[in-house]
């Protein structure tokens, strides 16, 4: 034996001989301190003893040599220490699980023979049947628990046990409150203070009677708050006792609750089964084992760590059942938790993976079609789709008639490389099943008709997976013209209109031989070989138009063939066509004058209808209406602004035509010689180019007397069953001049005589105005009109004539150029409900 080995051993015997000598030791339990040789060490309130599994702390203090830096902890077998060695000043705890007296020893690293030896007691203690009550650390609130079935020393937490039934009702009795302010109840898991229960109130005291099957077997703590009084049953410093008190639910054996999560169900194969599981019963940590067995070779195993909760959610990899080594195939599968002793397990099926296409079956080329359907896989990226061994994907495959795949990018490839990175579309999954793409697949005008071939695969790996094909039969799309009307007039407006079956933004030609001849936008037009043609796009709904041309004035009076061409993808012209034939002829022209004789400053209204966009009014001398020129020639054509520049006298009235009417009130100028004249009412097809040998024109004549009528209405309303008073006015003194009229139509039929005379209203500077009225009833014995009558007698809704009659009152005699007659009009009344 060497002298090195012989020290070591006589060391050794030393500190065995000093851990047998109880009294080298010194307890000081008031100065809280442990004194040994050289070494000491310092203590809590608890010094040396506690309950099983509530450690006690102790601090290593080098006063009596302070030399001594690293100190070597050893202690009996069976306790614990979360230290072997420590520095001067450092703490360190010891623990016991069974009840017992055990030795420590502190000793300075460098030197054995100063130590400290102590023993420290943990102890185990059980009462049955009892009640416990806790107050606060100041013992002002408190609580009271019943009926408990054991109260002892639990050493797996370090606390005392309140333990009861699980499924028991525990009942708490709160006191010492003060109601003015809220009380907070809780009780709250040991191992993650999570609350479980959870009430507030406002009361001087509460009892409470606690269902604990809405909590679950394990260990809880009460905290309770009123103020700034606190009882937490996992502390000690805020109650009156010195250890932690716990309430355990007690089970003979663990629970274990398995359910499936998954959002649908069968599961796809390749898809997660989600499996939640919880475990109650077990103090935490604690391992359990899930395993899957079914229709494969072999079991698949899990081992599921429980360290701060008692649920988990597993996220079990099926696509791993149907590869080596597990080989499995569709069916029902079982997963089984172990934990502890017990054993629960649960069914699940696992089916094939399926996919539907909902396309439609024909199409034509030029439109657009939306690829959707519908999968049992799991939505695309959510927590059932195990993006680990493939994200779950619909990919679609279109091929054209001679079998080539269009890529998602248009391209065209041969049909062999279709897979997951050439296809046409990739669609997500949602959480209903259903897939689709935002983007239409779209029939190129200038790919072919025929059959095309459309494929869905559903995959949840890259061999996991199932198809299914359709075949849309493609077909020629058609343009067609829908005009307004096919027959203009030189000058009118036109716009080339009509649908087509593609879709938005494809281009239209319109084309014609001779539309530089018909078009008077020519520079608008682009040229195609010995065509012309107007360009213009489909919109969203169909339809495509040109903007607004013209009819070119000068356009031959025949017929124009037409044709519609659908543009191809590929800018070239198609045979997709439709022809319609325009025909130019000369413009429709309506028109009317109010009166034909009139006095100086006697309104006249000329209206009428016409499709070009303005008329021109002339009259055949200057000055017989006010801005009316007079026509320089109604036998050859002229330009009215040019004329009008070298004598304003030759200015027309130029009129506008609005949706094709048109109507002005003009007035008789007031130095027109008396007699008879020519108006001239031209609708021009190049204005200002007026041509009355070939524009459309309507003449009237219109006598200029010396006295008449200046204004009249230019009809008179009337309504069924009312009486209505007709006002006109005359160039004359009223005093000087006698007017009259003869009332006529739908039977009726009212002389002058027995119309009476109109009545003086006033004086103007022009004149005068007078004024009848009209009465609602006809009394066909006495040919008048009558303000009452029987309700037969009332006159009929419809057009009557009232003639007036201007006479000189001295002579009696008729002025029978100033005759002018008044439409009138009856109407019903209208009924508003």
């Amino acid at each position: 034996m060497s002298r090195k080995s012989l020290k070591v051993g006589i060391a050794t015997l030393l500190v065995l001989i000093a851990v047998a000598t109880a009294s080298a030791t010194v307890y000081n339990s008031t100065g809280r301190y442990i004194e040994g040789y050289n070494v000491t060490v310092n203590t809590t309130g608890y010094f040396n003893t506690s309950i099983v599994g509530y450690a006690l702390s102790f601090q290593v203090n080098n006063t009596l040599n302070s030399s001594a830096t690293v100190f070597n902890i050893a202690g009996e077998s069976g306790l614990s220490t979360n230290k072997t060695t420590a520095n001067a000043g450092d703490w360190f705890w010891v623990n016991a699980t069974t009840a017992g007296t055990y030795w420590v020893n502190v000793s300075n690293a460098a030197n054995s023979s100063e130590y400290v030896n102590f023993t420290v007691q943990f102890t185990y203690s059980e009462q049955t049947a009892v009640d416990k009550t806790i107050k606060d650390s100041t013992e002002t609130i408190a609580v009271k628990v019943y009926d408990i079935d054991k109260y002892y020393t639990k050493s797996d937490i370090g606390a005392y046990a309140m333990q009861f039934d699980f499924g028991e009702t525990i009942k708490l009795y709160i006191y010492g409150l003060d109601s003015d302010n809220t009380t907070t109840v809780e009780i709250r898991d040991w191992d993650t203070d999570e609350a479980k229960f959870s009430d507030s109130f406002k009361a001087s005291s509460k009892t409470y009677d606690l269902d604990t099957n809405q909590l679950y077997p394990g260990d809880f703590y009460i905290y309770i708050k009123n103020g700034q009084y606190v009882i937490n049953g996992k502390n000690p410093s805020t109650m009156n006792v010195n250890y932690p008190q716990a309430i355990t639910l007690h089970v003979a054996k663990p629970t274990i609750s398995i359910s499936l999560e998954n959002k649908r169900t069968p599961i796809a194969k390749g898809d997660y089964a989600v499996v939640k599981v919880k475990v109650y019963g077990l103090s935490l940590p604690f391992n359990a084992t899930l395993n899957v067995t079914g229709p494969m070779v072999q079991t698949y195993t899990q081992t599921l760590s429980f360290t701060d909760s008692r649920e988990k959610t597993v996220k079990i990899p099926t696509a791993m059942f149907f590869a080596s080594p597990y080989n499995g195939s569709t069916g029902t599968y079982t997963v089984s938790v172990k934990a502890g002793t017990e054993v629960e397990s649960m069914d699940f099926k696992i089916e094939g993976i399926e996919v539907t296409l909902a396309t439609p079956s024909t199409a034509t080329l030029g439109t657009e079609v939306k690829l959707e359907g519908t999968t049992n896989i799991a939505e695309t990226n959510s927590t059932d789709d195990d993006m680990v061994n493939g994200t779950n994907w619909v990919y679609v495959y279109v091929y054209l008639p001679n079998g080539s795949l269009v890529k998602e990018d248009g391209t065209i490839l041969d049909a062999s490389y279709a897979d997951t990175t050439n296809y046409t579309r990739r669609c997500l999954v949602s959480s209903d099943g259903t897939w689709e793409h935002d983007t239409k697949f779209y029939f190129r005008t200038d790919w072919g008709t025929g059959s095309y071939r459309v494929t869905a695969m559903a995959s949840t790996t890259s061999t996991l997976n199932d198809t299914e094909t359709m075949y849309i039969n493609v077909g020629e799309p058609e343009v067609k013209f829908e005009m307004d009307k096919y027959t203009f007039t030189r000058g009118e407006d036109i716009k080339f209109k009509g649908t087509a079956s593609v879709k938005k933004g494809t281009k239209i030609w319109v084309e014609s031989e001779d539309l530089n001849k018909l078009i008077e936008e020519v520079h608008k037009l682009r040229r195609d070989g010995s065509k012309y043609y107007l360009e213009v796009a489909v919109g969203s709904d169909g339809s495509w138009e040109t903007e607004k041309l013209h009819i070119n004035a000068s356009a031959p009076k025949t017929s124009y063939t037409i044709d519609a061409y659908i543009i191809k993808d590929d800018g070239s012209k198609s045979d997709w066509k439709d022809t319609v034939t325009i025909r130019v002829a000369k413009a429709v022209l309506n028109a009317s004058i109010s009166r034909t004789s009139a006095p100086r400053g006697a309104d006249i209204t000329i209206s009428g209808t016409t499709t070009l966009d303005y008329v021109y009014i002339f009259t055949d001398d200057w000055p017989v209406i006010e801005n009316v020129g007079e026509i320089w020639s109604d036998t050859s054509e002229f330009n009215a602004d040019e004329k009008a520049a070298i004598n304003a006298k030759y200015k027309p009235y130029k009129l506008k035509v609005t949706d094709d009417t048109f109507s002005v009130q003009l007035t008789v100028n007031s130095s027109a010689d008396t007699g008879t004249y020519t108006v001239y009412v031209i609708a021009p097809s190049d204005p200002p180019n007026v041509d009355p040998t070939e524009d459309a024109m309507a003449q009237f004549s219109l006598t200029i007397t010396e006295f008449g009528f200046l204004h009249i209405p230019e009809k008179v309303v009337m309504v069924k069953g009312d009486e209505v008073d007709v006002y006109v006015s005359v160039n004359a003194d009223p005093d000087d001049v006698k007017v009259t009229a003869e009332f006529e139509g739908h039977g009726a039929k009212v002389k002058e005589d027995d119309f009476g005379e109109f009545s003086k209203y006033n004086e103007t500077a022009e004149g005068g105005w007078v004024y009848a009225t009209l009465y609602p009833f006809y009394n066909d014995s006495e040919d008048k009109l009558m303000s009452t009558g029987e309700p037969d007698e009332l006159l009929r809704p419809g057009m009557y004539t009232l003639t007036l009659h201007l006479y000189n009152r001295e002579t009696n005699e008729e002025i029978s150029e100033a005759e002018t007659k008044v439409p009138v009009e009856v109407v019903s009344p209208e009924l508003n409900v």
